[in-house]
Formats: C-alpha cells, sequence, structure tokens
C-alpha cells in the first residue's frame, strides 16, 4: 500500500499543521506508506482548481491512496495509520477523519457573529435536495455517510479514475444542489460519488483539531 499527502496552502501553513505531519512521517517510517508529499499552491482561480491540480499530479504517480490534509488541521501520529486500517480499496475507497467546521448563525451585535461548530457528517435529503447534518453522531464508529469535508480524507485512486471518466478532470468543480444552491467544493465532490454509488464513510474513533476564528465575550445573564 502506498499512500500520497496532498495539501493546499496559500504559501504558509499552520504549527499544528506542520507538527501535526511530522508526527506521521515519523510514525510511518517502519511502514514507510508514504511515498510522496503534493503541497499545491492557492491561487486566485480558486480552492477548486487547486484540489483538482493535486489530484491530477496524483494520478501522475503510481500510488494507491490519495491523503488530503487541509493546513489548518491538527490530527494525531496514529491518523494516517488509523485511516488506512478502516479504509478498502472497494468497500471503503473513500475515508474521513471526525472533523468539525464553524458556522457563523448570527450577529453578535459587537461587530462580530455567534458561531457553532458542527461535525462534517452529512446525509442527502430527497426532501431538501441537499445535504444535511447527521443530528447525532456515534462515538468510535465507522459511520457511512453521503457527504463530508476533505480535511482529512483518505481516497483510493480508483475513486479520482471513476469521477474522471464519467465527469472528466473537476472532481472538485462546484455543483449544486437540487434547489440551486451552491455547495462548496468538498460536497460537491461528494454529490459526484453519490451519483457513481460509490460509497463514502468518516471514522469517528480518528479525532482532529480545525484552527477556526471565533468571537468570544462574557456569557449573557439568563
Amino acid at each position: 500500500m502506498s499512500v500520497v499527502l496532498a495539501y493546499v496552502h496559500p504559501g504558509s501553513v499552520t504549527h499544528t499543521f506542520m507538527q501535526s505531519v511530522v508526527g506521521v512521517l515519523s510514525s510511518d517510517r517502519a511502514d514507510q506508506r508514504i511515498t510522496g508529499v503534493l503541497p499545491i499552491r492557492f491561487r486566485p482561480s480558486g480552492i477548486c482548481d487547486a484540489r483538482n491540480q493535486g489530484v491530477s499530479a496524483f494520478l501522475k504517480t503510481g500510488a494507491d491512496w490519495l491523503w488530503f490534509a487541509d493546513t489548518d488541521m491538527g490530527f494525531l501520529p496514529d491518523t494516517l495509520c488509523q485511516l488506512v486500517d478502516a479504509a478498502d480499496p472497494v468497500e471503503r475507497p473513500v475515508v474521513g477523519a471526525l472533523c468539525f467546521g464553524v458556522r457563523e448563525e448570527a450577529e453578535d451585535g459587537f461587530g462580530g457573529f455567534r458561531t457553532r461548530t458542527f461535525p462534517t457528517l452529512h446525509l442527502w435529503s430527497d426532501a431538501a435536495k441537499t445535504f444535511l447534518d447527521i443530528p447525532y453522531v456515534p462515538e468510535s464508529q465507522l459511520v457511512r455517510v453521503d457527504g463530508t469535508g476533505t480535511a482529512c480524507i483518505l481516497i483510493h485512486r480508483s475513486v479520482l479514475e471513476a469521477v474522471r471518466e464519467e465527469y472528466g478532470p473537476v472532481w472538485f468543480h462546484t455543483v449544486r444542489d437540487g434547489g440551486g444552491a451552491p455547495l462548496g467544493e468538498d460536497l460537491s465532490f461528494c454529490y459526484r460519488l453519490r451519483t457513481l454509488d460509490i460509497p463514502v464513510h468518516v471514522h469517528t474513533g480518528i479525532p482532529t483539531t480545525h484552527q477556526k476564528t471565533q468571537w468570544v465575550r462574557e456569557a449573557p445573564s439568563l
């Protein structure tokens, strides 16, 4: 088994990410699963093109798996080992770690926003014609989902080849959901996988951290 680590960056990465990558590389010395690293510069053409460039570069290698990790993520030294153990080229060709995002829900009256964290596990709703958050996240389980983020995700090359054969080299080009709302590049990728009946899983026992900006203040009196 061989893995290529790809990450999109604007010219710099966070300390959290760098320390995490060093830890994984050190942990991988014995197994030597990681056979290459693909840094992709984020340019004005956008995140979609950057991720597509990463996939194109990966497919020119002979590696089996592409591991996307975002540069504002933190993860443990055994993260890749856990992802590999959970994955399977046929049954589980896409496996993500448990990642969290932040949504700005309402203005806070101080020029900022009240925010809410959420796990990036989503199911497709035929009624809403879009991806919805999973209301309850099982602890330490491999969960089948319809969509997830690409902040820390392992993808078998057969998945990327199948998308290219059906749609062309536009793995992460954004699409619109059934209601006409634009989807992010990660859910657009998952949308294509859904049309091809390619399963997506998230292992909720593989933790990560995600560095984000939030506004903090004293709690209002009840």
